[in-house]
């Protein structure tokens, strides 16, 4: 499992360095731990099992459909 998160962490990090350069570790460490911390504001049981599921599963619904060209629905939120 720790072999996994590493191989993850480096990967991530070496995919956005093009990105933001000598700043990416650091900011892959503040969205981990904003995605780490963020999981104390849902409910315990069934209910905050299934909202984490849906933001999450939302969430990457998303990103992925998101039109990325220029002048597409991410151009017009910036």
């Amino acid at each position: 499992m720790t072999i996994a998160g590493a191989t993850i962490f480096f990967s991530i990090v070496a995919a956005t360095w093009p990105v933001w350069g000598f700043l990416t570790p650091i900011y892959m460490i503040i969205n981990f731990f904003g995605a780490s911390f963020s999981m104390v504001f849902l409910p315990g049981g069934t209910l905050g099992n299934f909202l984490f599921w849906l933001l999450f599963s939302v969430g990457g619904y998303v990103a992925h459909n998101l039109n990325m060209s220029p002048g597409g629905e991410l151009a017009a939120l910036i």
